[in-house]
Order: C-alpha cells, then sequence, then structure tokens
C-alpha cells in the first residue's frame, strides 16, 4: 500500500458543490465552526521525530473499555447541531449526504456502521474502534487521534458520509485520489489497525529503525533531514504518514506553518498528549502479547552492527549440547533464530532455537562475569531464564541466576566473536535489537537494507559521494564528486534494490535523479553523473561487502566505482575503472 497521510485541510466539502464553488466554501465553513481543530495544552518543544510514540502505548489494546471510550467519544462531541435548516439546505443542494435524526445532526458518538458505506445501521463507532484495539493489540486511544488528525471525525458536529467514507485517510495518498477498496468507517478503521500491528510486530516498514531520511513535505523541493527512528511506532506513524513537520510547522502548534509545513505526525502528537497524555510511556508488561512484547521468534542482533546476530557456531544442523553460542553475520539460517518463551511465574524467558529444541544456556548455572553461553537441551533452572528489560528501544538480557547480562566479547564484531555474561555497564556489548524471523525479505545477501544512506570513502568516511553544486541546482549531467561529509540533500541516496538481477538503483532523494555511468560506457575513466531515472545498466549496480566494506559494479562493464588518482580532495572527481583492490574503489555506508 502507498503511504498516506491527511489532507491538511477540511475535506468534507470537496465533493458538495453544486452552487458557485467561492459562495459554497464560505457557508459551509459557517455552519461549520465546530469542525475546527480544538487548541490544546500540549507543547511542542519536547516533539522528537525520531521517538514520537512508544511502542507500549501504541499497543495498549486494554486502555480503555467499549464504555470508556462511547464515554470519552460523547464527551467530545454530544451531536449537537439541531439547525434542520442547515441540513435541508445542505441536503438539496450537495451529492453528500448527511444524517439527521429526532431534531439533530447524527456525529460519530451516536452514528451506527455496517460494512462498507452503510450508515444508519449496525455498530457503534465505539465498538467498532473497540474491536478492531483487541483483534489488532493496538490501543484505541491511538484509533481516535488518527481519526482526528486525519478528518476531525472525534469532534465535527455534522459528518457526511465522505468524511466516513475515508475515516483515517487509509489509502489516501498525496498525489492521488482515495482508493474505493477502502471506503467505509470500519474498512478504514481495521485497516490502519492493522497496518499498525504489522510493523509493532517487526513487518515491513519503509522507515526502519535507525537513520532514515524523512522530507518535510509531499514536495522533495522542501526539503528534509535525517531523523534516527528509535520505536516501532514512531517507524508506523511514517509508514501511514511520511512527513515530519519543519521549524514552522513546530512553531505554528495546532495552526498552519509555510508552504513546506507538513502537520499529521505533529498533529497526532498534540491531540495524544492533550487527550491522553504519557505518550512516550515504556512501562511494558512482559506477559502480554502487544508492543515491545518478545513472545514468538525472533533473529536477535548486537547493537554494535545491524548485520551481526547470535548463531549456534558450527550451525543447527550438526549442533549439540554444549555447542558453543557466537556473533555472526546474518545470513537466515535456522542457527540464528530463537523463539522466546515466557515464564509468568518470574517474568523471564527462555529462548529455544526451533531447529535444535535447544536453550540457549549459562554454562553450569555460572555466576561469574566471563562465564561462556551455549545451547543445551531445556531444562528449568536459571542458567536458561532471562530477564529481559527494554531500555531506550534496546535489549538488556540478564541471567536468572546472577543479574549479569549478555554480551559480546572484547565488543568486537568480527564473525566468531564468543558470547558471555558480563556485569552491566551500560555499552553496545550488551544491547540487543529484536527482527521478526522474515527480516531478510527486506536484506539482501550483502547485507544493505533498500534505504538512506550517506556512500563514504572506507579509508576515510568523512568523504562522500556528493552532487556537484548542491541537489538544488542539480540538473540531468551533474557531476558526482568526492566532498566532506556535511549531511545536506546532495550526499543521501537512496539505494532500491531489484530482486531479478540482485542490482541497486541509487536515487538521490531530493532530486529524484539517479548515480549513472555517462552513456552508459564500459571503458575505464568514464565519468559518473546524476540523470533522471531509466531503466537501464547505466543506473544499476552490483553491490558486494568484502570485509566490512563495499564494492559498486557497474552493471554495464563490471567496472567499479573509483576515486579518481585516490585523491581524498573535496571536489575530486567520481569515475569507473577496472578493479584494483585499492582503498579508492572501497566504500561505507552510514
Amino acid at each position: 500500500m502507498r503511504a498516506v497521510r491527511r489532507r491538511d485541510r477540511r475535506g468534507w466539502y470537496v465533493a458538495v458543490a453544486i452552487f458557485a464553488a467561492v459562495f459554497l466554501f464560505v457557508f459551509l465553513r459557517g455552519v461549520n465552526s465546530g469542525k475546527e481543530v480544538e487548541v490544546g495544552a500540549a507543547s511542542l518543544a519536547e516533539f522528537d521525530p525520531g521517538y514520537i510514540i512508544s511502542d507500549y502505548q501504541m499497543g495498549r489494546y486494554d486502555s480503555m473499555t467499549e464504555a470508556e471510550i462511547q464515554k470519552f467519544l460523547t464527551s467530545k462531541n454530544s451531536c449537537g447541531n439541531r439547525s434542520y435548516s442547515d441540513y435541508k439546505w445542505l441536503s438539496e443542494n450537495s451529492v453528500a449526504t448527511w444524517h439527521f435524526k429526532d431534531g439533530h445532526f447524527v456525529c460519530l458518538s451516536e452514528e451506527l456502521f455496517g460494512d462498507g458505506e452503510v450508515i444508519g445501521s449496525g455498530e457503534t463507532a465505539a465498538h467498532i474502534i473497540w474491536q478492531a484495539a483487541q483483534d489488532y493489540k493496538i490501543n484505541p486511544q491511538v484509533i481516535m487521534v488518527l481519526l482526528q488528525k486525519e478528518t476531525s471525525l472525534i469532534t465535527d458536529p455534522i459528518p457526511n458520509n465522505y468524511d466516513y467514507r475515508k475515516a483515517v485517510g487509509y489509502g489516501c495518498p498525496d498525489t492521488a485520489a482515495c482508493s474505493s477498496k477502502y471506503y467505509g468507517f470500519k474498512n478504514q478503521v481495521r485497516n490502519a489497525a492493522a497496518l499498525f500491528r504489522t510493523v509493532l510486530d517487526g513487518g515491513w516498514t519503509n522507515y526502519p529503525l535507525g537513520n532514515n531520511y524523512v522530507q518535510y513535505n509531499p514536495s522533495a523541493a522542501c526539503g528534509g533531514s535525517m531523523v534516527n527512528i528509535r520505536s516501532l511506532a514512531t517507524s508506523a506513524l511514517y509508514r501511514y504518514t511520511p512527513y515530519q513537520p519543519n521549524a514552522s510547522a513546530i512553531a505554528a502548534g495546532y495552526g498552519y506553518g509555510d508552504e513546506c509545513g507538513a502537520y499529521g505526525n505533529r498533529n497526532f502528537y498534540l491531540y495524544f498528549q492533550d487527550w491522553f497524555g504519557g505518550i512516550r510511556e515504556e512501562n511494558l508488561d512482559k506477559g502480554d502479547s502487544v508492543g515491545n512484547v518478545l513472545i514468538g521468534s525472533h533473529i536477535i542482533h548486537s547493537a554494535l552492527s545491524d548485520s551481526m546476530v547470535l548463531d549456534i557456531a558450527g550451525g543447527a544442523e550438526t549442533a549439540m549440547n554444549g555447542t558453543n553460542i557466537q556473533l555472526w553475520q546474518a545470513n537466515n539460517t535456522a542457527a540464528q533464530i530463537w523463539e522466546f518463551i515466557y515464564h509468568t511465574e518470574d517474568d523471564t524467558y527462555t529462548l529455544v532455537n526451533p531447529y535444535t529444541g535447544k536453550a540457549l544456556d549459562v554454562k553450569s548455572a555460572s555466576m561469574l562475569s566471563g562465564a561462556n553461553i551455549q545451547l543445551w537441551e531445556q531444562h528449568d533452572t536459571c542458567a536458561q531464564r532471562w530477564s529481559i528489560t527494554n531500555e531506550n528501544n534496546y535489549y538488556i538480557f540478564r541471567s536468572a541466576c546472577s543479574d549479569k547480562v549478555l554480551d559480546v566479547s572484547g565488543a568486537n564484531i568480527a564473525s566468531g566473536t564468543n558470547i558471555q555474561i558480563w556485569d552491566f555497564n551500560g555499552t553496545s556489548a550488551q544491547k540487543w535489537v529484536l527482527m521478526d524471523v522474515n527480516w531478510m525479505e527486506e536484506f539482501t545477501s550483502e547485507n544493505i537494507y533498500s534505504g538512506y544512506y550517506n556512500v563514504g570513502l572506507h579509508f576515510d568516511n568523512s568523504m562522500v559521494l556528493d552532487i556537484a553544486g548542491g541537489a538544488e541546482t542539480a540538473m540531468n549531467g551533474t557531476n558526482i564528486q568526492l566532498w566532506q561529509a556535511n549531511n545536506t540533500a546532495a550526499q543521501i541516496w537512496e539505494f532500491i534494490y531489484h530482486t531479478e538481477d540482485d542490482t541497486y538503483t541509487l536515487v538521490n532523494p531530493y532530486t529524484g535523479k539517479a548515480l549513472d555511468v555517462k552513456s552508459a560506457s564500459m571503458l575505464s575513466g568514464a565519468n559518473i553523473q546524476l540523470w533522471e531515472q531509466h531503466d537501464t545498466c547505466a543506473q544499476r549496480w552490483s553491490i558486494t561487502n568484502e570485509n566490512n566494506y563495499y564494492i559498486f559494479r557497474s552493471a554495464c562493464s563490471d567496472k567499479v566505482l573509483d576515486v579518481s588518482g585516490a585523491n581524498i580532495a573535496s571536489g575530486t572527481n567520481i569515475q569507473i575503472w577496472d578493479f584494483n583492490g585499492t582503498s579508492a574503489q572501497k566504500w561505507v555506508l552510514e
């Protein structure tokens, strides 16, 4: 599904014009003044684009009962508009429909919804919201905030069928009309909840944890910045609404900033804080299967390197009692999958490898720093039980025998590094990230995510691939050069993976143009330039990982991306050349 966001202006009047557009626009804004946003007390001083909401808060499906949801909806909107003359005028002069019953407009808190676009019979909004929360393990408060920031339905005194058909903006991209496939209040709510749950469970997102380039506006010309996304819930919001507020949008509170402002994620933060508070609470009940919960199968990545994971030495196929546990390059084999089994009685987990049926075990149930971690048949002792806590979006694994933690020996990221327990010291060697077992479907054989990167020299990563003269003025044929890293749009490259031939296209997100071999040349010394995207070998690169640096080979010739003369000065030209294994052809990704 394409990323979606709310329309920044009220959308309900779009389809109602039969009279002169200007007259009707003014009239509807007059009779519908209650549709304007409420101004609350939340401050944007602590707004963090990388951490908008915690996984715990997004996953609190039991935060409100159905009765409490109904009470909240009624408190926000009692359907108080009783003007029959307004209803009659709107009905006679519009293609939209309003529901008027018992002497008043029926609003969300009183409306009934059937399947599809049926309005007036079926289930209450409170029940639909509550049921979606239970089925997808999503906080109903998140759903209600989504309704408000997308279409203001929580407070709208006279909603119509067009508002309900796109209630949470699901399937409504900025560049096209809403998809009729997702029309209807119930359909909208359940699809949105399902999307959030998918991301919370480690499923696909185009804004994964870590650094991502996030635009300020649908227009690439408005720019953006790198954002360190630190919760899956925040990632889910960006998958849904792929923009961050710029400085003018932050300064405007609930209002509007300049023409490059985007308000969806800002308004989500404001409404949640004003209505419910605690948007970044982290109090997690691990006995529950929501949010940051660990129940199920995972791959366990070291915080030292997202490509290095917990692994059974020699592979799962030959593992025995006492087989060593090590750090190893991620390869999606059975030796790197761990099932988390929760024990309610002491709030601990056993980590079992599904292929062998054996568990992650502290040798001899030792309480000493440096004790080895091994694989062993399951037994109900402290050696195989782990207390797991979430600390700033990393997991810490504490042995139930000693309170010492799972640790990478010497903080070494080489494949084969031993895993042990050690006194907690807060370093990255003791921090872990959990990924869904299907995570490598978004990962290539060379361990490069499709996403945004700076491409730096291996021997001096402060020097990076750069668009000469900046991204703002770049045209077809603009030269690609080496330049000091400065975090501008000219140095950001989106890696787009092609499964059919295991290659990448590198696109600059500001310009939409790609890294290109001039004239698709096969000659050493051919220049590298920027050019509009076209599906030829000139813009496809085969990328291999060799000892933790990358080699970029042109799909036209097998020649590689090269720094002319191995000169590391800013302004040095980038070309292709025969592979020679020198540092001028080795690159790292940030």
